[in-house]
């Protein structure tokens, strides 16, 4: 995958991935919903571009759904969890 084609994915993940933190405020019973949907796809970035470009991922989602989400406890459960365990499974999953 080309290094344009890469940027392109990580900025619409991370634009989705922000937008469904965002719709935690609007939707009630999201809250555990939205944030484990927004880690399915750091799976993806994890598989398509490997794990150093995940984890870049990972932190600018994380910053930006500190400054944007309203519902914390949402906000809380993507960065302490849902946000690096696909990639930290991925990479457990290369060990033999």
């Amino acid at each position: 995958m080309k290094r344009s084609q890469q940027v392109a994915l990580c900025g619409v993940v991370a634009a989705l991935c922000t937008v469904l933190l965002f719709m935690t405020g609007m939707f009630p019973f999201s809250t555990y919903a939205l944030p484990a949907l927004a880690g399915l796809l750091m799976v993806t970035v994890a598989v398509e571009t490997g794990p150093s470009w995940a984890f870049t991922l990972y932190v600018a989602v994380s910053i930006l759904s500190f400054i944007m989400t309203p519902d914390k406890e949402a906000m809380l459960m993507f960065v302490m969890f849902f946000g690096h365990y696909p990639i930290t499974k991925f990479q457990l999953e290369k060990v033999k």
